[in-house]
């Protein structure tokens, strides 16, 4: 629906996309959340739900979903070594491309 809004030139859409933080704050934080609650989280989880559909439906299987998760894996651990191989960006550039 969005993308149609856009496309047929009625101006910008936003998308909010909400998420949930299935992991501690951080290596040193204590959860505070019980193993059901977490459990019931990652039930909910739309990536795994969609999945299930797709293989579901037959439109996907089990490896292919597995490879799927690998090349995601990849790319995200690409990005991140991309990012901090990077230097920093100058105080002057702090700015730029913000509309």
């Amino acid at each position: 629906e969005a993308v149609g809004h856009v496309r047929a030139g009625r101006g910008p859409a936003f998308l909010e996309c909400q998420s949930i933080r299935l992991r501690s704050h951080s290596t040193t934080a204590r959860e505070t959340r019980s193993r059901a609650e977490l459990a019931e989280l990652r039930a909910r989880c739309p990536i795994q739900r969609h999945a299930a559909s797709l293989i579901e439906a037959g439109l996907l299987d089990a490896a292919q979903f597995a490879t799927l998760q690998l090349e995601a894996t990849a790319a995200a651990a690409q990005a991140v070594a991309h990012a901090e191989a990077s230097p920093y960006p100058s105080a002057q550039e702090v700015l730029q491309h913000v509309v």
